[in-house]
């Protein structure tokens, strides 16, 4: 995972010293008095969207790596439906973050794009003083921070159907007009005891841009990192 870029060393130091493991509680993730000050007003400018996708990005490595896991250990998981249940779940906890909740975010699943391209799930900002309270909330939303696939497989399905999602991830952020500023998340569990090493490096070789988070068994585990 490449490291995050800073408008300048203030701005490093206030981000990294309140990390998503510093700052989490069951359920919820604290907002400290510093942080306070530094959402005070919602999202303007380009600066300001990187920082709330940071964010997003710890949230989902959060996620990933620790209740993700657990939900597997204790059995939450039969297939791909309970998985992308599980995960917006876990995203909607999180988003009661003040962070969220200032720069008016939500997290929708099944949302279509031009010519009913689907993703999994996507990140939005809501309009503020422009929402339309006689349209659609499809209508009211300002952009789209980030678009998330999530797939779920056993051993005997072919590694194609996960590569294809990658692809489909960058179709989807193509047919947006902010499409270069969108973060990419494929979120894959592949139960399969053989050939591992080369799934992962398949998964990274093609990869490009989009945030992989990858699951799968060893030593009768789930396994979770993110490439």
């Amino acid at each position: 995972m490449s490291s995050p870029s800073y408008a300048n060393d203030s701005e490093k130091e206030e981000y990294e010293t309140n990390t998503v493991a510093d700052r989490v509680k069951p359920g919820v993730l604290r907002v400290t008095e510093n942080e306070d000050k530094l959402w005070e007003d919602p999202m303007k400018d380009r600066t300001e969207r990187r920082r709330i996708q940071r964010w997003i990005k710890e949230v989902i490595q959060s996620i990933w790596e620790n209740k993700i896991k657990k939900d597997y250990k204790d059995h939450w998981l039969l297939k791909e439906d309970s998985f992308k249940c599980a995960f917006y779940y876990h995203m909607r906890n999180e988003f009661k973050h003040r962070l969220a909740v200032r720069n008016h975010l939500c997290i929708f699943t099944e949302y279509y794009f031009k010519q009913w391209k689907r993703a999994d799930l996507v990140i939005a900002q809501i309009k503020d003083k422009d929402y339309d309270d006689s349209k659609h909330l499809k209508c009211n939303i300002e952009s789209i921070l980030a678009i998330i696939e999530l797939k779920y497989k056993i051993g005997k399905m072919s590694k194609q159907v996960f590569f294809k999602d990658l692809e489909k991830l960058k179709n989807l952020r193509k047919r947006l007009d902010q499409d270069k500023e969108v973060s990419l998340y494929a979120g894959f569990i592949f139960e399969i005891c053989n050939g591992t090493k080369e799934w992962l490096a398949d998964l990274k070789k093609l990869s490009g841009d989009v945030t992989v988070c990858a699951g799968y068994i060893e030593d009768s585990e789930l396994q979770t990192r993110l490439l």
